[in-house]
């Protein structure tokens, strides 16, 4: 066997070596976002899949890439342990930045507001120095509603939240469930019907939705959902229980 085929054999080896490691840890981490960071259906409405396409690159590309372009057996062994211990730490230092943006993109609450749902991320709420573990609902992740105002006193705690950068969905302090305010959102319908009269893809999402089952209409309250990057409906039963979210 000639010396460059026994050379570019190494470097293949190494790097697979490589990549097998690589992948591991990948799938740990899919595990993870797709069961508790960014549950389906939310997934591929709200990050999911650029997720994905992060942690691929900084995981399963970088490392191995690097591993084959610097890998070579005929260096001296000290050598060859610091080449690798220095592709380890910047690929330890690309991933620990991928899994942080990661983590602060997932959707940790779907907010009624308005007439819709729609999802807040939880940098917005690292940023404003919220704890999100306070937030509480049914649904992963939790779907709450913003209550109406209750009065002047609330209204002025609210405009000085405003003052502090907070928007209307991001005062937990009014998160209410949906049940309380069901009657709020059947009183929304116009403006909910307005809209979806004129959106075919959701009204033939809800007719296949509905098909199965032999399902009726007037059975559920249907609101829109906007996601991060799509969006949907999102289905309650009459009393105001959370049943399914559809996305585009």
């Amino acid at each position: 066997m000639d010396v460059d085929r026994i050379f570019w054999i190494n470097k293949a080896k190494a790097s697979g070596v490589h990549l097998a490691l690589s992948a591991g840890i990948f799938f740990l981490f899919l595990y993870v976002l797709i069961f508790y960071w960014y549950p389906l259906p939310y997934f591929h409405s709200d990050g999911g899949w650029q997720g994905v396409r992060i942690m691929l690159f900084v995981d399963v590309v970088l490392g191995p890439l690097l591993t084959f372009i610097v890998f070579n057996y005929k260096k001296p062994r000290n050598k060859i342990i610091f080449d690798l211990s220095v592709i380890a730490a910047i690929q330890l230092g690309a991933l620990i930045w991928g899994v942080n943006a990661v983590y602060n993109g997932r959707p940790v609450v779907i907010v009624y507001y308005e007439g819709s749902f729609s999802s807040q991320e939880a940098r917005v709420f690292y940023d404003l120095g919220v704890d999100i573990n306070k937030i509480k609902g049914e649904g992963n992740p939790p779907i709450v509603v913003v209550s109406a105002l209750k009065g002047r006193a609330d209204g002025k705690a609210r405009v000085k939240l405003y003052n502090r950068g907070f928007s209307e969905l991001q005062i937990i302090d009014t998160y209410e469930t949906v049940p309380e305010n069901i009657d709020r959102i059947k009183g929304d319908a116009d403006t909910f019907n307005f809209y979806f009269s004129r959106n075919k893809t959701r009204k033939k999402m809800l007719e296949q939705y509905l098909k199965i089952g032999n399902k009726n209409r007037e059975d559920f309250i249907i609101r829109n959902y906007i996601g991060k990057f799509s969006g949907g409906l999102i289905i309650l039963d009459k009393q105001g229980k959370y049943i399914e979210t559809l996305i585009d």
